[in-house]
């Protein structure tokens, strides 16, 4: 049995490159593809798969100072995509969260793709995405030209997937409305680390809110910062990225910024903040998951994949609306309640999504659908 598995771009470790390596783990002897890929990265995680010889499009060949231009190429991405060559395959699975599910195959070789979204700067991000990358006159005619093209093509790439998976409710929802896809859903994998009971101890914990993102616009840590400027709580933000040195001038003395952080230091993190703050909208939200299954209750903003992880009132709270002052509310409610929350409670709701779980589910899966090729 050949088994190929594609996966857009390897360049970090987040939520859907974790999500890779559990799949991988399933499938170790499997051949891997990425349009674009880091190689300390993949040495680094992948270091159990069989093959360490993975296969890059074009893209991954250029020298690093242009692959690091990567969106330069945008428009060349579906064509990448098509040029895999999987004739020798028996299978092919795809971690997609934006061209992968396009891949071509023969009739006889099913594809099984997992969702982490649809394309979304192509979809329900499409105006967000025009407007913080300024695409306007000459250059936002061009891109919406583009974009418009890539919507028809990655509609029809949807037809090629046999089986879709989705990683939530909510992204279930939109591939069902914007592919006319059914799916089903298989929440990604969390690691549950062993722990000590004494996580579950309030008196263990220390009196700082943390954050753990990617420092990007769209996860929304403007907000967070405002607040927490307001407020003068103290907050440790866990990461980086290109919003990074704006944040840092926006904030007060008792914000803190690590950068990127190793999963140790994270872990003791998580095992030590009085709260996780989230809020942002995510299709499914890992991060505050991982807090959760280390005791640690989750602020988190009513949207999106939190509504299936986050249980309100029990192992965290909400806030209603993207505003300086519902945030501070719930930072207000978080407090009122606390001293009634069990900790143990967030770890229980943590362990729906172990990655043990994930695996045995994603392997019955492929195993059905294999024998009905």
């Amino acid at each position: 049995m050949k088994i190929a598995v594609v996966h857009e771009f390897l360049l970090k470790m987040g939520g859907a490159e974790n999500t890779l390596r559990a799949i991988m783990q399933v499938y170790p002897n499997a051949d891997m593809f990425f349009l674009n890929a880091d190689e300390d990265i993949f040495h680094k995680n992948f270091a159990f798969v069989k093959n360490q010889h993975y296969q890059t499009s074009w893209l991954g060949k250029l020298p690093k100072c242009l692959r690091r231009l990567s969106r330069l190429f945008v428009g060349a991405y579906p064509q990448m995509v098509e040029a895999f060559d999987f004739s020798e395959y028996d299978l092919v699975i795809c971690s997609s969260n934006s061209f992968g599910h396009g891949v071509c195959t023969s009739v006889q070789t099913p594809v099984v793709c997992y969702y982490h979204s649809a394309c979304r700067y192509l979809w329900d991000w499409k105006n967000e995405y025009e407007k913080e990358n300024k695409l306007r006159g000459i250059k936002g005619f061009l891109a919406k030209l583009l974009f418009f093209k890539q919507r028809q093509w990655d509609f029809l790439a949807s037809r090629r997937v046999d089986v879709a998976l989705a990683n939530s409710i909510n992204v279930q929802k939109r591939l069902r409305k914007y592919y006319k896809l059914e799916s089903e859903v298989l929440y990604p994998p969390i690691e549950m680390l062993e722990v000590d009971e004494k996580l579950f101890e309030k008196n263990e914990r220390e009196d700082f809110f943390l954050i753990a993102s990617t420092l990007t616009p769209y996860k929304n840590i403007e907000l967070a910062v405002r607040v927490f400027n307001a407020n003068g709580r103290r907050l440790v933000v866990a990461g980086g990225g290109a919003d990074m040195r704006r944040l840092k001038e926006l904030s007060k003395p008792n914000i803190e910024f690590l950068g990127f952080v190793d999963r140790s230091k994270l872990v003791d993190l998580m095992s030590k903040a009085y709260a996780f703050v989230f809020p942002g909208e995510e299709d499914f939200g890992m991060a505050p998951v991982e807090a959760m299954s280390f005791g640690c209750p989750v602020i988190a903003f009513k949207k999106g994949g939190l509504l299936e992880t986050v249980i309100d009132q029990e192992t965290g709270v909400f806030f209603q609306e993207n505003t300086q002052a519902s945030l501070q509310n719930a930072i207000v409610e978080f407090d009122r309640i606390y001293p009634e929350l069990k900790l143990s409670d967030c770890r229980r709701a943590a362990s729906k999504f172990d990655k043990r779980i994930f695996q045995e589910k994603l392997k019955n899966i492929i195993d059905k659908t294999l024998q009905n090729v």
